[in-house]
């Protein structure tokens, strides 16, 4: 009993961090280069978004493992580092300014493809 309270004790003393959910490929794009500049948050912003490239990676893989024909880009061997698929994004955003305000996974899957395509 006495471990249970002092758990719930713990858990409501525990900060609350709002995880993103990446409405846009502007809000990725601003945590994605507040990442790679340690402007802004930092750290936490740097989380955020490398976490959110490698989950949009990691699924892609999964899908793709059952299905090679589902896969839409095609990562060299050794090129997988985070920074160079921040990167990819923003630069593909920079080309692409209009698309902005689409949905940030969308956006992170279409710079995938252009900037690593599958031959």
């Amino acid at each position: 009993m006495a471990k249970a309270i002092l758990l719930a004790v713990l858990l409501a003393s525990a900060p609350a961090y709002a995880i993103p959910d990446y409405e846009t490929g502007r809000d990725l794009v601003q945590d994605c280069t507040a990442a790679m500049t340690d402007a802004g948050d930092g750290l936490l912003s740097s989380v955020h978004c490398m976490g959110f490239l490698l989950g949009m990676i990691e699924m892609h893989d999964l899908v793709a493992s059952s299905n090679p024909d589902a896969r839409i880009y095609c990562l060299p061997d050794g090129e997988a580092r985070m920074a160079s698929v921040s990167g990819a994004l923003q630069s593909y955003l920079k080309v692409n300014d209009a698309w902005m305000d689409l949905s940030g996974s969308a956006l992170v899957a279409q710079a995938m493809r252009h900037s690593y395509p599958c031959e």
